[in-house]
């Protein structure tokens, strides 16, 4: 696995299962089989992409997708009120 982080790339050896099970659940996503995102990085969402803040767009896979707009929409409502 690749872990693009604001200071560069990084290789990890483990599946993004396992890395997922580390990682805050308040901050992190899976949004795709090949993806998590951290969801304090996202600029905006456009049906099936997010696009980062690096600019980088990432799609959202369809069995993700509810789980993706869950979290995020959550985080967003709370970050408004």
């Amino acid at each position: 696995s690749v872990l693009h982080t604001t200071h560069g790339k990084q290789f990890i050896l483990c599946p993004l299962s396992q890395m997922q099970e580390y990682l805050p659940k308040d901050r992190f996503c899976r949004c795709h089989n090949s993806f998590i995102v951290n969801l304090f990085h996202i600029r905006r969402v456009s049906s099936r992409t997010i696009y980062l803040t690096d600019g980088r767009g990432l799609s959202i896979g369809r069995r993700y997708m509810e789980q993706f707009q869950d979290q995020f929409f959550g985080i967003s409502i709370k970050a408004e009120v």
